[in-house]
């Protein structure tokens, strides 16, 4: 998320001084509402890009995607898994259409929005039905 020239919208601090809880909106790169430090996105927060249809909510560790996350595509799918510097490492991803699952592996050197991104590995989930009980 580039903050650089911004202020917050909730204090109108500049984003490069700006620590705790902000919520930040930039023309081009959407809006970020989380955890700052030194004028970088750093804890937990939510990015929404509404002009590509996407978002992140999940952990951020100077700026860039770390740790726990959820990825929301535009189609409505979604990644929920572990991110080192904004790329996928491993988790489930979710279809919207069907609700299938699978586990899936990243190369952990793409980034989640690169055209190419595509998993290195993926096991098929097996659905969870519900269970009704038996009376005699």
């Amino acid at each position: 998320f580039m903050s650089q020239g911004l202020s917050c919208t909730c204090h109108g601090a500049s984003c490069n001084d700006i620590q705790g809880q902000h919520m930040v909106q930039h023309p081009i790169y959407g809006s970020y509402n989380g955890g700052w430090l030194a004028g970088l996105c750093h804890g937990n927060g939510l990015w929404r890009h509404v002009e590509l249809g996407v978002e992140y909510d999940g952990g951020w560790v100077q700026g860039e995607w770390h740790g726990s996350g959820i990825f929301v595509f535009s189609d409505g799918d979604t990644f929920q898994g572990t991110f080192e510097g904004s790329k996928p490492v491993a988790g489930v991803l979710t279809k919207y259409v069907n609700k299938t699952q699978a586990y899936v592996i990243f190369d952990a050197q793409t980034k989640m929005l690169d055209p190419d991104i595509a998993p290195i590995q993926v096991k098929p989930m097996t659905p969870v039905h519900s269970l009704t009980a038996v009376t005699t």
